[in-house]
């Protein structure tokens, strides 16, 4: 604690100090003042006394005695002034012990109010800190609230945004849907109207092909008949030959009408017959064609049966 006090208040402290070493030193002196021996008295000499004058002794003695007066007041106003020098400086030592008390209380004070300062400024600190916090948790959830708001605007926007594409692209699919209808009633129509032609060209075609093969039928019937008549004219009848004969025969002609190949594909029973209509056929080149060169696939190979009248 003393040293505390000396660190904190060295002048205080020095003065105090000096104050309770001028006190002791007071003591000290006046100690071995009092203690000292007095002064041997001048010595006497009694003999000399007896023959000294009375007045002289007297006068002696009241020098002595003022002498003694002196030296026992400078004395007394030596201690008196110590006393006073010891009063002041008891006096001084306990005003500085007030001033020190008053000291260490206004340090304690001091102290005492900057440890109320600390405990405010940390109980403040404390109350900034959680007034931070809560001002933080109030600004997040605050941009949690923007955030969200902002999310809940863009969907909703997207959602208009998807409802608008939705709808357009309904009327898009019923515009498409009117579109395709009309395209496939106009199809369905169109197939109508091809089918009916189709099966009008196909009636026709047929009724051509008909023709045709009556006609081309017709020009091979004509076209055999105009051939079988030509064999028959360059038929020589053998001697064998008898009414009713005949035999089948199978002519493979190539263009120009000339015979490649003759073969009798059904006997008439009688080998010289059958040979006189192989001679025929071949001595009849070139065969009559139709003047169509088409019809001659129909001519590429005949057959037909040689009966002659």
């Amino acid at each position: 604690m003393i040293l505390q006090l000396a660190i904190k208040y060295p002048r205080a402290f020095g003065i105090a100090v000096a104050l309770h070493l001028l006190v002791a030193v007071f003591f000290v002196v006046s100690f071995d003042w009092t203690s000292k021996p007095e002064q041997p008295e001048p010595e006497v000499n009694v003999v000399q006394a007896t023959a000294v004058d009375e007045s002289q002794v007297l006068a002696e003695l009241a020098k002595i005695r003022e002498i003694e007066a002196r030296k026992q007041k400078r004395e007394e106003d030596r201690v008196k002034k110590l006393e006073s020098k010891a009063d002041k400086a008891k006096r001084e030592r306990q005003l500085e012990q007030k001033r020190i008390a008053k000291l260490e209380a206004e340090r304690k004070k001091a102290a005492e109010q900057k440890r109320q300062a600390d405990k405010a400024r940390e109980q403040a600190e404390q109350q900034s800190k959680q007034a931070q916090e809560k001002a933080e948790i109030a600004r997040q959830e605050k941009d949690r609230l923007e955030s969200e708001r902002a999310k809940a605007v863009e969907a909703q926007q997207q959602a208009q945004a998807e409802r608008e594409r939705l709808e357009k692209e309904a009327e898009a699919a019923r515009e498409r849907a009117k579109e395709e209808a009309r395209k496939a009633e106009a199809a369905r129509r169109k197939a109508e109207d091809d089918r009916l032609r189709q099966q009008m060209l196909d009636m026709e075609a047929k009724r051509l092909q008909e023709q045709r093969t009556k006609q081309v039928n017709s020009a091979i019937q004509k076209g055999i008949r105009e051939i079988q008549n030509k064999i028959q004219r360059t038929w020589i009848r053998p001697v064998s030959a008898k009414a009713g004969m005949s035999c089948g025969v199978k002519v493979r002609i190539i263009p120009g009408g000339n015979v490649l190949n003759v073969k009798i594909t059904k006997s008439s029973g009688d080998g010289v017959f059958d040979r006189s209509v192989e001679t025929a056929v071949r001595r009849a080149a070139p065969l009559p064609l139709p003047k169509d060169a088409s019809m001659f696939k129909h001519f590429r190979e005949i057959e037909f049966t040689f009966n002659p009248s």
